[in-house]
């Protein structure tokens, strides 16, 4: 019927030349087309079976998309039509553009950035991929109280990478002030760096995460006053939920909020964001029993955009950088003494460097601003490159202290069988010693070493061998531009 219409239409020579035309450039533009996709998808996959993300694949298929688009379209397509002037020259363009647009968009699937991101993609479990949470954007209110503290509320946007479809969303995440949001901040922050906290780039570090907060909160919008209600429900969503009303109850008693209990029981309790912001705070900030994201929404900061004073970097940040010893207990595991404190199974690497990231650098970042941006790349650096526990490390295992757990006691007990130091079926000593030598070089050596993250601290004490007497230290312990003490053992 359309090849009737257009017999109508147009003259009968004029269509049969227009299907002449159509039929002789289909091949060659198919052709260009292909040529031009595997050309540049042959330039770019090296750089996906690399640790890159997908804004580098991106980059890298720009470039050589450019280069292609010059030297082949423009620089032999484009001179053979302003020759001939001939549609076919037209079309076979239009066939590489589709080309390298079509090469330009798989590079980025989903498949290539886990293979290109062993080391800092979403934990596995059991080699399934765990999911993570994909932070897309972030935004700080804040409001002035009566007495001039400034309380911030932080909004962060994102999504699950295991939901589809992905559709990001706004959540409240913190309430507070300066130093309660950033407690929480750095809680996500140790997320991190183990993938569980990415952006849709890759992989984010826990210190440019704490930054881009950083410069938030240095100006963010005035939240804007209204009237809330704390309804009492059943629903997920509800303010205040009728499971958790017990504990927002005694949290009004221990701030001085009685004489609101029966309001919030009955259900007419509206309160002022600005006129009741203490009361907010001791249901749903740092230490409250509920999260703001309750209560608040990310419209509730204004347009207008204020600059409130954060503490600024100190020079001598570094200073304050506590001596840190570090070996490696196989391949993941980490043992860590920080301080003065005893040696430590600190777990796999990312969750020796979470720990470190709101143990250690959150109180000394409230007290010496600055402190964090350079001592939780140190500290990765130094766990990262450390040293195999020495063989002769001495192990001391207290199978039952006061509070531990059955399966953990359990756990004492098989190690014991393993090593000969209790019969097959039978409780182990007490207490108990071996040296961490006597966990190598066996069938079970891998079992062995993965069974010592099982312990809590208190079942399990180290004594690390001390390194011999003119010993050359470890080159990973030390960095010329990093006041960071390690002692090589």
């Amino acid at each position: 019927m359309v090849h009737r219409w257009l017999g109508y239409k147009f003259p009968h020579e004029g269509l049969r030349a227009l299907e002449a035309a159509v039929w002789s450039a289909l091949p060659s533009t198919l052709e260009h087309a292909l040529a031009a996709f595997g050309v540049l998808s042959l330039l770019v996959v090296p750089v996906c079976w690399t640790q890159s993300t997908a804004r580098c694949r991106m980059l890298a298929c720009f470039i050589g998309g450019a280069a292609y688009f010059a030297l082949t379209m423009m620089g032999w397509d484009y001179q053979q039509y302003r020759a001939t002037h001939e549609a076919a020259q037209l079309a076979q363009m239009a066939g590489d553009v589709v080309g390298l647009l079509c090469a330009a968009y798989w590079p980025t699937l989903s498949f290539f950035t886990l293979a290109g991101q062993p080391a800092t993609a979403a934990p596995r479990i059991n080699g399934a991929i765990m999911g993570s949470s994909i932070l897309t954007g972030k935004r700080a209110g804040a409001l002035q109280k009566a007495d001039g503290e400034w309380i911030y509320a932080l909004f962060e946007r994102g999504y699950e990478s295991n939901v589809h479809p992905h559709t990001d969303s706004w959540s409240a995440v913190a309430l507070g002030n300066y130093a309660h949001v950033m407690r929480r901040l750095f809680s996500h922050a140790s997320s991190c760096e183990g993938g569980m906290l990415r952006s849709r780039n890759g992989s984010i570090k826990p210190e440019n995460y704490i930054d881009g907060w950083r410069r938030e909160l240095a100006k963010p919008s005035l939240l804007q006053g209204r009237a809330i209600d704390l309804s009492v429900g059943s629903s997920f969503y509800s303010a205040v939920p009728e499971s958790q009303l017990d504990a927002v109850r005694l949290s009004l008693i221990r701030a001085g909020f009685e004489s609101r209990i029966d309001e919030l029981v009955a259900g007419t309790l509206s309160v002022s964001l600005y006129g009741d912001i203490n009361l907010l705070l001791a249901i749903y900030g740092n230490s409250g029993p509920l999260s703001a994201w309750r209560v608040l929404k990310e419209y509730d900061c204004g347009t207008a955009q204020i600059d409130v004073p954060v503490p600024s970097a100190s020079k001598v940040a570094m200073e304050r950088m506590p001596q840190v010893r570090c070996h490696s207990i196989g391949r993941e595991n980490r043992l860590i003494a920080i301080g003065s404190a005893p040696w430590r199974h600190a777990g796999w690497e990312y969750n020796a460097i979470g720990s470190f990231v709101t143990e250690v650098a959150y109180p000394i970042e409230m007290e010496t601003p600055g402190f964090a941006r350079k001592a939780i790349p140190a500290f990765r650096e130094a766990v990262r490159n450390a040293s195999p526990v020495p063989v002769g490390t001495r192990i001391t295992v207290t199978r039952a202290p006061e509070g531990t757990d059955d399966w953990r006691i359990r756990r004492a007990d098989e190690l014991a069988q393993l090593l000969g130091l209790a019969s097959n079926g039978e409780p182990a000593p007490a207490t108990f010693s071996f040296a961490f030598g006597d966990l190598l070089n066996r069938e079970d050596t891998d079992r062995l070493l993965y069974g010592l993250s099982a312990f809590c601290d208190s079942q399990m004490q180290w004594e690390v061998a001390a390194a011999r007497e003119g010993a050359a230290p470890d080159p990973a312990f030390f960095a010329a531009d990093v006041q960071l003490s390690l002692c090589p053992a």
